[in-house]
């Protein structure tokens, strides 16, 4: 509906996220949900939603978060 896409974006320009992912997964916008999930760090719970909805996308999504944790912890990324 133009009423949700209005709101996902005045939300993601705003930086609010929540509203946004909600916004952009009822209006069935999968990739732009992993994008914002990702962008915003939350690389497992990006890995559980691709491992859902766009299971091809789930190796990609795991190796991101593979190079995020090394930054930060390496033996966890290891894991």
């Amino acid at each position: 509906s133009p009423g949700l896409q209005h709101l996902a974006g005045a939300a993601l320009a705003q930086g609010r996220n929540n509203v946004a992912f909600v916004t952009l997964f009822l209006q069935g916008r999968v990739e732009e949900c992993l994008q914002l999930l990702c962008k915003c760090n939350r690389f497992s719970e990006a890995a559980l939603m691709a491992r859902t909805y766009p299971p091809s996308r789930s190796s990609a999504i795991v190796s991101l978060w593979k190079q995020h944790l090394s930054k930060t912890n390496g033996r966890v990324a290891d894991l």
